[in-house]
């Protein structure tokens, strides 16, 4: 079932718009996490609104190599720039994260041997020293084998008693953090996480509640619905994934829905997939991604339909065949809704600098991240 966007749309605008910046703001008021990713290889600067809004940003991705040794694309700059800017935030925590998608090759051979792990330990705490950092965000995609499954959780609490240790030499008042980026899907999570020794070490996990659909297959989607009704993979969507953690773990504080701030679009869409209009299928494949702040340019958003159930809203242009997947203030709205039912400990972002000039989705993402209540107990049937 599909509705029109623009009433639920143009009456969040209003509620964001008109509500007192405080509200949203990274000060220490009892609201859930706001985490942002920001990338090295940004255009655009990290900027006051954006910390302003944010609890904690991490800088994606210091670059490790075989031997355990880390650098920067860009030589660092971006770490300071956005050091610089938060420094006028001091709730701000600023994180860098290791590994990503291109560069997480060499997690296993390193954390299967003590003397590498070893070695990345101390380059990180290096990287935190150098930088004035708040902590290690470990975004490993994807441990695959039962090693890496065990050596994953050595990790952690090897790098949990090397920053408490390093706390104490620094003499530090607060504890530095750590957290994880972890996998949307059973095919990663059965084989490679154990969710429940990770958990024990780490302060928060950015679960990456994305990517569920994307271009590198013909079945058209949002890439992040909040449910399933309609889809062929039932296990395709926030809530299955948000209900394995949970039940996995009972720490649901500890989980950070993942948000795109990037859509995905598909040509040749002329066929369903199933009955539900939301899903089609591009044949022959075809198509790409889009960041939240171009979409405008390429499409027209007044045209859009939002998913009744599964709260996430598309395009489809039955004359050209085009399909567009995204999310927008109303969807975000339903996320936070989500997260409050479910005890979640707050919202993630993939990526900060995706957003427009009006920060319109962190808007949205901080705003739902409002009010969220420090609670695990446990909102799903195990």
């Amino acid at each position: 079932m599909v509705l029109s966007v623009d009433f639920l749309s143009n009456l969040l605008l209003a509620l964001l718009q008109f509500s007192d910046p405080q509200d949203t703001s990274n000060s220490d008021n009892g609201s859930g996490r706001v985490v942002g990713y920001f990338t090295t290889w940004s255009s655009r600067p990290f900027t006051p609104a954006q910390a302003q809004l944010l609890t904690h940003v991490n800088i994606a991705f210091a670059i490790m190599d075989s031997a355990g040794s880390l650098s920067f694309n860009d030589g660092g700059q971006t770490v300071l720039q956005v050091r610089q800017v938060a420094n006028g935030y001091p709730n701000l925590k600023v994180m860098v994260s290791v590994g990503g998608g291109t560069n997480s090759q060499y997690f296993s051979n390193i954390t299967a041997n003590p003397d590498l792990t070893n070695t990345l330990i101390a380059n990180i705490l290096n990287i935190i020293d150098n930088y004035s950092l708040d902590g290690v965000d470990i975004d490993w995609e994807n441990p695959t084998t039962s090693d890496d499954k065990s050596n994953y959780v050595l990790l952690m609490q090897t790098m949990r008693s090397a920053l408490d240790q390093h706390q104490i030499d620094q003499n530090r008042d607060s504890s530095y953090l750590l957290s994880f980026a972890g996998a949307p899907g059973q095919w990663a999570l059965d084989p490679g996480y154990d969710l429940p020794g990770l958990l024990n070490y780490v302060d928060f996990v950015n679960v990456m509640t994305y990517d569920y659909y994307g271009t590198w297959e013909s079945t058209t989607a949002p890439p992040s619905p909040l449910y399933g009704a309609g889809a062929q993979n039932p296990t395709l969507n926030v809530d299955w994934t948000l209900n394995y953690y949970t039940c996995k773990t009972n720490q649901s504080s500890k989980l950070n829905i993942g948000v795109p701030f990037y859509a995905y679009y598909w040509n040749n869409a002329s066929a369903l997939s199933g009955s539900d209009p939301m899903y089609r299928i591009s044949n022959p494949l075809s198509g790409g991604s889009i960041s939240w702040r171009d979409i405008p340019s390429s499409w027209n958003l007044a045209t859009a339909s939002f998913h009744d159930v599964d709260k996430v809203p598309y395009i489809y242009n039955p004359d050209t065949q085009q399909y567009l997947g995204f999310e927008n203030g109303t969807s975000i709205y339903y996320k936070g809704q989500y997260a409050s039912q479910k005890n979640m400990g707050g919202l993630m972002i993939w990526s900060i600098d995706q957003d427009d000039d009006q920060y319109s989705l962190l808007q949205a993402v901080a705003q739902g991240a409002s009010g969220l209540q420090n609670s695990n107990t446990v909102n799903y049937q195990c």
